[in-house]
């Protein structure tokens, strides 16, 4: 029964360092959260940065493909949690503007994803088409590259 006494003892004593590393670890992902939303103290508008590259490329893009050249948040691409993070606020921000009638997404097939483009691009409920050219060469780029974005 001593025996069985130490042996409790000892896993209540783990159990207890183990929350104590857990809690650590939540405070740590917590702090890692708020250095990725505020980047060298700015927060990243995907509004702006969305609409200004798509009117600077002048052409329909995805999600990745904005993400990826964003060069305010480069460096932090490496970082998968930061990554994902990025996306995941660039995909509600996309979203939110496709809602808003800014932007637009259209489906390819065979393509992960959508592309945005610039609301002005349609006309008469049809993509322009100078920018259905350059979706199509986009398409057998990423195809060509066997690259799935």
């Amino acid at each position: 029964m001593n025996e069985l006494q130490k042996r409790l003892e000892v896993l209540e004593e783990e159990k207890q360092r183990l929350e104590a590393v857990v809690l650590e670890a939540m405070r740590n992902l917590k702090d890692i959260r708020k250095q990725i939303s505020n980047i060298r103290g700015d927060k990243v508008n995907w509004d702006d940065v969305a609409v200004r590259y798509l009117k600077q490329r002048n052409e329909l893009l995805t999600s990745i493909q904005i993400l990826e050249n964003t060069q305010m948040i480069q460096e932090e691409l490496s970082n998968p949690i930061a990554r994902k993070e990025h996306m995941k606020d660039l995909s509600l921000r996309l979203n939110r503007l496709v809602k808003k009638g800014v932007l637009f997404k259209r489906e390819e097939r065979g393509v992960k994803g959508n592309y945005y483009g610039l609301a002005e691009w349609i006309v008469s409920g049809n993509l322009r088409p100078e920018y259905e050219q350059k979706l199509l060469i986009n398409i057998s780029a990423i195809s060509g590259n066997n690259r799935s974005f």
